[in-house]
């Protein structure tokens, strides 16, 4: 499976996103949990290729609050291409940065729709 990772930047702040290629037609995507983990998701370097960046831990991600559904969309709307629409599927209201600081208003979590 081929893995890309992109990041965002938007008004001011910094969304991360994470996106998996397809295998074989058919896509495969982490899945977020429940509620947001107690540890932060954080953005790392990619292992497979260190000029890019990723989320550590998508499952600590929860589901996007109604109420940031909007705030959510617009973050990942920012990264839609002709061919691809992204959509908001987790939020972390405490995710971190690469400088493992915590990401104003939080972190949506983003896949192709």
């Amino acid at each position: 499976m081929q893995r890309k990772e992109l990041l965002l930047s938007l008004s001011g702040y910094v969304f991360g996103v994470a996106v998996i290629g397809l295998l074989s037609a058919c896509a495969s995507y982490p899945s977020v949990g429940s509620t947001p983990g107690a540890t932060p998701p954080r953005i790392v370097a990619d292992p497979e290729n260190s000029a890019q960046r990723v989320w550590d831990n998508p499952s600590a991600f929860g589901p996007v609050p109604e109420s940031l559904s909007a705030k959510g969309q617009q973050a990942c709307g920012a990264l839609n291409t002709k061919e691809t629409q992204f959509k908001a599927i987790g939020f972390h209201p405490k995710a971190q940065n690469f400088q493992a600081q915590t990401i104003v208003d939080g972190g949506y979590f983003c896949v192709p729709k």
